[in-house]
């Protein structure tokens, strides 16, 4: 950040520079040419134009900062007026004292034309240098906010990625716990995969953005660890077609569509299938799951919801206008349909 911001400060002084090069020494190449007197170009552009910077300059650097971004809008008119006053006197001086050979008498309606012309100089000045102090004032006001959500997004999004860590894997022990005592076996075997799946969580999907072929393998290992404790009245289909080589998804979205199939979808007496599938086209991830409408008792320990708060969370911050997830329930089968453009 500190190296971004000293390139736009050198940016900035180059910038500046170049411009007031231009307004130098354009007029000597255009309005002089071959027939070029120093002293001609001096009194007629130089000394003018520095008078210019010096009211640019002192507005840009103290007048705006100090009087215009802290309401005090008639101390700056009278400090420009005095600021201006100054200037043409001293230009007045400089203009007696070093070039009153070069300039011929003038009548008092000339000096009072002239007077007036410096003034009207000074004030397009004024304007400019206001101008362009309140576009970088407004620019940086732009790039403070920007950073400002960025970071917010940033800490909202680790937040909602540790809270779905420890949920994914309170659940996770609930089923190991429905399984010690019918299936120590089958409680071994689910630990030994629990453990390969908290693996990639903490170490994998701790970033930014995964692969998306890599999500899709933790997705069936995760199904293939929740399979384990089903009765046998329950099946589970699944069908991850292939995905695009390279492509990349925030980690972790399809978990709690997963969870919520099987929390919901499972029953120790009626019959039924839970149905995983995936597609990708044209950019484009559809994941959909059906499972039996099972309303959830309250001994369920399967969880408390979280997750799908969770994931509608992750959505909008990463995918706001992206992505649109639909649910339906149609002869007691429960489907969601997630879609989200990569």
């Amino acid at each position: 950040m500190a190296i971004i911001e000293t390139n736009g400060k050198n940016l900035r002084i180059l910038l500046h520079f170049g411009v007031w090069f231009i307004l130098f020494f354009f007029p000597v190449f255009v309005f002089y040419g071959d027939t070029l007197d120093i002293s001609i170009v001096a009194r007629r552009t130089w000394v003018p134009m520095g008078f210019s910077v010096i009211i640019f300059y002192v507005n840009y650097f103290v007048f705006i900062e100090k009087f215009i971004f802290d309401r005090k809008g008639l101390r700056f008119i009278v400090s420009n007026i005095l600021l201006v006053a100054i200037c043409i006197f001293f230009h007045r001086q400089i203009r007696e004292l070093f070039f009153e050979s070069h300039d011929k008498p003038h009548s008092s309606s000339f000096k009072i034309f002239s007077v007036y012309w410096e003034s009207i100089t000074a004030i397009i000045t004024i304007g400019l240098s206001l101008a362009v102090r309140m576009t970088q004032r407004w620019i940086e006001s732009e790039n403070l906010r920007r950073n400002s959500e960025n970071a917010q997004l940033h800490s909202e999004l680790t937040y909602l990625q540790y809270q779905l860590q420890p949920h994914f894997f309170f659940n996770s022990l609930n089923n190991i716990y429905s399984l010690v005592d019918s299936s120590p076996e089958k409680a071994k075997e689910t630990i030994h995969s629990l453990a390969k799946l908290m693996r990639y969580m903490l170490y994998i999907a701790k970033e930014g953005k995964v692969l998306l072929a890599k999500e899709v393998e933790f997705l069936e290992k995760f199904i293939d660890l929740m399979e384990i404790r089903l009765p046998a009245n329950i099946k589970v289909k699944k069908s991850f077609g292939k995905v695009q080589e390279g492509a990349t998804i925030t980690p972790l979205l399809f978990l709690p569509l997963v969870e919520n199939a099987f929390k919901h979808g499972a029953s120790g007496s009626a019959k039924g299938t839970i149905e995983f599938e995936l597609v990708m086209a044209d950019g484009e991830v559809t994941f959909t799951v059906a499972n039996p409408n099972l309303p959830k008792t309250m001994d369920d320990k399967s969880g408390s919801g979280i997750g799908l708060v969770n994931l509608e969370k992750r959505l909008d911050l990463m995918y706001a206008g992206k992505y649109s997830i639909s649910h339906d329930i149609a002869d007691d089968i429960y489907k969601t349909e997630l879609k989200i453009k990569l």
